[in-house]
């Protein structure tokens, strides 16, 4: 299951939510669902806060696999989270990290877990990001776990310049390496190639079947409409 993280811009950024569900088979829990769920529709600032919600996606998923997303913001609470070193967390995508406030002094709250972080990562950084470009997080001595990308851009992106097809690609490597007894043969989604991986509770939203269930809304009321 891929769970989503995004930034304090939420919900300019749930684009990212949107073009990945469009483009995977595997299930995700979008982050308005992470919010109505588990802190009553509100959004909290506080990394503490966030990170305790998290825990509590992680435990009500009962030990099942998970692909951390995150973009800003979200991206500091998921690296945070896979420092911690479950074995639940099988990878981790960051858009647009905050390395640091522009015009600020390094915060060490940013930058010393991923010094040590072990799961499988990937940072997607604008080429001029405020926040820190590539060449600037270079420098930091992250892990050797962690694989920086420059993309075209800021800390804003365009989406048509944002490289869909290899964050795929890493998606997929990372959800193929989940243990096989972890994963559930009849999952309703399934990776296109390698093993299933365990998909959401009963009653979780699919970003798909949201899409699908909108859509018949939209046919209903449009046959309801007199000629």
């Amino acid at each position: 299951m891929i769970v989503f993280q995004l930034g304090d811009s939420f919900p300019r950024d749930q684009f990212i939510e949107d073009e990945i569900g469009r483009r995977t088979s595997l299930a995700c829990l979008s982050y308005r669902e992470i919010l109505d769920r588990y802190q009553s529709g509100l959004r909290m600032r506080r990394i503490a806060t966030r990170l305790a919600t998290l825990r509590r996606v992680l435990a009500d998923l009962k030990g099942r696999p998970v692909i951390l997303v995150g973009r800003s913001s979200g991206a500091r609470v998921i690296t945070r989270l896979a420092a911690e070193g479950s074995a639940q967390i099988r990878g981790v995508v960051c858009v647009s990290y905050p390395f640091r406030r522009p015009g600020a002094r390094l915060d060490p709250d940013r930058i010393d877990h991923l010094r040590q972080l072990a799961t499988p990562t990937v940072i997607y950084q604008g080429a001029q990001d405020e926040y820190g470009d590539v060449k600037a997080a270079a420098a930091y001595g992250l892990s050797a776990r962690i694989t920086l990308v420059a993309i075209p851009g800021e800390h804003e992106f365009r989406r048509e310049l944002f490289p869909w097809d290899d964050l795929m690609t890493r998606l997929e490597a990372m959800a193929a390496a989940a243990p096989p007894a972890l994963c559930n043969g009849a999952a309703r989604g399934r990776l296109r190639k390698g093993p299933p991986l365990l998909l959401d509770p009963p009653g979780w939203v699919d970003l798909r079947d949201r899409a699908k269930a909108a859509a018949r809304r939209l046919a209903a009321t449009l046959r309801r409409r007199p000629a």
